[in-house]
């Protein structure tokens, strides 16, 4: 089950989110298709929530972000966005990344940059 399925079925308004080898806590909102449409930060974090894959159900929910990312290191658009282009780097700030201290056009980018 991917992220995005489980938070379209939960219809909680707020999931803790954590990830299956790094220490953080994020926090996910379904974004119905409206919201999508018509927000381009909430489009990005649904659409990475539908690359990623729910591997526990708890407190929060673990998921394969770090996966995710490291599987995607070498995809040239990682090294614009960051500053040092390795998975520790990049998880030390996710949280900060994801809560929204980055730019719409930025998280548009990373999110469109995910296979």
């Amino acid at each position: 089950m991917t992220l995005y399925e489980y938070l379209r079925d939960c219809k909680e308004d707020e999931v803790d989110i954590t990830d299956k080898d790094y220490d953080v806590l994020i926090y996910f909102y379904y974004a119905d298709e409206k919201e999508e449409e018509t927000d381009s930060w909430n489009r990005a974090m649904m659409q990475i929530a539908r690359k990623l894959e729910v591997v526990e159900f708890g407190n929060t929910v673990t998921v394969n972000l770090s996966e995710v990312i490291e599987n995607n290191l070498d995809n040239k658009v990682f090294d614009d966005l960051f500053i040092h282009n390795d998975i520790d780097s990049i998880m030390y700030d996710i949280e900060n990344i994801l809560s929204g201290n980055v730019s719409e056009k930025w998280m548009e980018k990373f999110a469109n940059s995910l296979e």
